[in-house]
């Protein structure tokens, strides 16, 4: 009996064991996942882990994030959980920057500034071509989107993201280009309430505090 419940315990206890092990061999053949690869995992918690892959364990691969973090991701969870391969057939990756301009801009300039900020960031592509997408029209803007090229992702994408958006803030400020603010309208029910709202206006210019609520 006692030597039954022993067994019975170590299989259980060797069964993750075995699955990584299994998990690890089947990612060696299968070549899907290597080292050098930029991948991003997530768990069942909903937690992403983004790195470069640096080994390939019998129970786990190490995986480097941009911080030097050194992550031991299990084998077993890259055959059950979504691992995304920014890597594995093509390092090229595309990395989207939306930006918003007002709709007294003249857009034929903002395309242009845009595509000179562009050329103007290290570590982007030419071939693929940048673009500069028009995607709709906002409550508040003229919403436009840059898709942009890098073939190095392990550089990390928002570093180049910030570099893109610090030179377009820098040519929108010397072409007098405007990034407006949100804007909401104001409903009055009655002409009570608009006749308070002035009341309050003709206070505070005159010094008075406004009333708490």
């Amino acid at each position: 009996f006692f030597g039954g419940a022993f067994g019975l315990a170590v299989g259980f206890g060797m069964q993750k064991t075995f699955g990584n092990l299994i998990s690890g061999i089947l990612l060696l053949l299968d070549k899907s996942i290597k080292p050098g690869d930029v991948i991003s995992v997530t768990d069942q918690a909903g937690n992403e882990a983004v790195g470069q892959i640096r080994k390939i364990g019998i129970r786990a691969i190490s995986v480097i994030t941009r911080d030097q973090t050194e992550h031991l991701i299990p084998n077993e969870n890259l055959m059950v959980n979504q691992v995304v391969n920014w890597s594995y057939s093509s390092r090229e990756v595309r990395v989207k920057a939306p930006v918003g301009v007002s709709y007294d801009s003249d857009l034929d300039l903002v395309s242009k500034l845009l595509y000179r900020a562009v050329d103007e960031t290290p570590r982007v592509l030419t071939t693929p071509k940048p673009r500069v997408n028009l995607m709709g029209c906002g409550d508040s803007s003229v919403d436009r989107e840059l898709r942009l090229w890098s073939e190095d992702p392990d550089a990390g994408r928002a570093n180049m993201r910030a570099d893109v958006y610090t030179r377009v803030l820098q040519l929108f400020k010397l072409n007098n280009i405007e990034i407006p603010y949100p804007q909401r309208d104001l409903h009055l029910r009655s002409s009570d309430q608009l006749d308070t709202i002035v009341q309050m206006l003709a206070k505070q210019k005159d010094g008075d505090a406004l009333p708490r609520e």
